[in-house]
C-alpha cells in the first residue's frame, strides 16, 4: 500500500491540470496582448495608407462627431483628406476617433506621404476663394471665403457681416471644402 492518504493523487493531478489550463491561458492571453499593442501601436497610419491606396470609401468618425463618409485621397503626418461627392474635408489626426470600413483592412506599417501636415494639405487641396467651414477646438464652425494661407494660419472672409479672420490651423479640426459654381474644390 501507498504511503499517501487516499485521494491525494487525484487531487495533485486537479492541481497539475489546473496549473497547465491557467499557464496556456495566460500564454494565449500575453501572445493576443502583444499582437494587439503591436498593431496599434505601429499600425494605424499603415491602415490610413491601406485605405488611401484601395481607394476603398470609409467613413472617418471625429470627436466632434462628425461622421465623414467617402475616399482617403491624401495623407500627411498629422492630417488626411476625406473625398466625398462635390467637396473634401481635411481632418486632423488628433480629432480622429476611429475609421470604419465595410471591409476588413490590411494592417501595415507603411506609410504613403505626399505633404508633411495640415497646412501642406490646405494649400494643396484649397485654392484661394474656395468656400470652406472649419471646426476648432471647442466646436465652433467658422465658415467663409479662403483669401490666405500663410505658414501656420488661414485668413478667411466671414460668411454674413464679411470681416476678415484669421485662424491658427493648429486649432482646426476639420476643414470641409465647399466646391464652387458645381466645380471641384
Amino acid at each position: 500500500m501507498s504511503d499517501r492518504e487516499p485521494g491525494l493523487d487525484d487531487a495533485l493531478v486537479g492541481l497539475t491540470d489546473d496549473a497547465r489550463r491557467i499557464a496556456a491561458r495566460d500564454a494565449r492571453r500575453r501572445r493576443s496582448d502583444r499582437r494587439v499593442a503591436d498593431e496599434l501601436s505601429s499600425t494605424f497610419t499603415g491602415t490610413l495608407t491601406a485605405l488611401a491606396e484601395r481607394g476603398d470609401v470609409c467613413v472617418v468618425q471625429t470627436r466632434a462627431g462628425s461622421m465623414l463618409r467617402g475616399q482617403l485621397v491624401a495623407l500627411a503626418d498629422r492630417a488626411l483628406v476625406v473625398e466625398a461627392g462635390d467637396h473634401r474635408t481635411l481632418v486632423a489626426d488628433r480629432a480622429v476617433i476611429g475609421i470604419r470600413t465595410a471591409t476588413p483592412i490590411e494592417l501595415t506599417d507603411r506609410t504613403l506621404r505626399s505633404v508633411n501636415d495640415i497646412g501642406g494639405l490646405i494649400e494643396r487641396f484649397a485654392p484661394l476663394d474656395t468656400r470652406v467651414a472649419a471646426l476648432v477646438d471647442g466646436g465652433q464652425t467658422i465658415s467663409g471665403r479662403l483669401r490666405a494661407i500663410g505658414g501656420d494660419q488661414l485668413v478667411l472672409t466671414l460668411d454674413g457681416d464679411g470681416d476678415t479672420m484669421t485662424v491658427p490651423i493648429d486649432a482646426i479640426d476639420e476643414l470641409t471644402l465647399r466646391a464652387l459654381h458645381g466645380g471641384t474644390p
